[in-house]
């Protein structure tokens, strides 16, 4: 059974040792593909796996006492981002059509680099998708913290590259990073626990998280003051339309791997979720052969020890 378990363990950190990233025993624990493993039997696999080493409370592959040490010192660096990306979130959720903000990739996961720019996710009211968009991207770049496209200063700034419309949550690309990715984020601004309304759209991540506990909830919407006032859903459509045809128009010409519709809006022009994926599997059968070898390596040690010890050989 142990045997068994040591080879989820090398899966999730095989994962994770693409990013450069150790991980603590809750994390492990959190990230494991498997339901039914105490975290004390975790602890003790770690102990007796030879090529997983321990550093300030991090474990990593041996020979890699580097990515802990920088972990730990990008926590300083980290912690001004978040608070500096609560700021940004504070900004945005002024603006009527925006529901939910949260908090991704590096920075949300504590492993980014000081020049790194911070990104955001956003979850937009229906029909306002592209009218958010384009007040946000115009306050942003007013205030001059809106990442540039070819810009090569953009520590801190705000990377607006992923908006959704509230009736289309549902994430269409279900893979082991996409799964990552929506459990990594740390939500920052959230109207009427409209996460939990997201989470529930992709209950499909708990394939590959099964410890994760998503609340089930009744569908509910909230109004916000301006709504039934001054817009009927019509004429938000039509705004929303005229505003989707503007910023297609003003982008076409650099549109490469972006998902772009009326209710989506992802911008990854340089997309790597293929690379990741196909270098994880790879790491894994590596560390998985290099687990088998040391510890059969490390039995025939002891068997020499024994049969010493017992008289048997000279």
């Amino acid at each position: 059974m142990k045997e068994q378990i040591k080879l989820i363990i090398i899966d999730t950190l095989a994962y994770f040792d693409v990013f450069n990233y150790p991980l603590t025993l809750d994390q492990i624990y959190l990230f494991l593909h498997y339901n039914h493993i105490q975290k004390k039997i975790i602890k003790e696999c770690l102990g007796e796996m030879p090529i997983v080493e321990n550093k300030n409370g991090f474990y990593f592959f041996s020979g890699k006492q580097e990515i802990a040490i920088k972990r730990k010192l990008r926590k300083k660096d980290n912690y001004k981002k978040v608070i500096t990306a609560i700021g940004y979130s504070n900004l945005l959720s002024k603006i009527p059509g925006v529901k939910m903000v949260s908090l991704t990739g590096s920075v949300a996961m504590q492993n980014a680099l000081a020049d790194d720019d911070i990104d955001l996710f956003i979850i937009t009211r229906k029909n306002m998708l592209w009218t958010t968009r384009l007040v946000a991207t115009f306050i942003t770049k007013i205030l001059g913290i809106k990442r540039e496209r070819r810009s090569r200063k953009n520590k801190n700034k705000m990377c607006l590259n992923m908006f959704l419309d509230e009736r289309e949550m549902e994430i269409s690309e279900k893979n082991l990073y996409t799964a990552h990715e929506i459990v990594q984020m740390k939500i920052l601004y959230d109207e009427h626990k409209v996460f939990e309304d997201f989470m529930n759209k992709n209950l499909w991540i708990r394939e590959f998280f099964p410890k994760l506990y998503v609340k089930k909830r009744n569908n509910r919407r909230s109004k916000k003051w301006f709504e039934p006032i001054f817009f009927s859903e019509r004429l938000l459509g039509i705004i929303n339309f005229s505003a989707f045809i503007l910023q297609y128009i003003y982008m076409s010409s650099r549109i490469t791997k972006e998902q772009v519709s009326l209710t989506r809006a992802f911008f990854h022009p340089n997309n790597s979720n293929k690379f990741i994926l196909t270098e994880y599997k790879k790491r894994k059968e590596i560390y998985s052969r290099m687990n088998e070898l040391s510890e059969n390596l490390d039995k025939i040690k002891k068997d020499k020890v024994l049969t010493k010890k017992a008289g048997l050989v000279n």
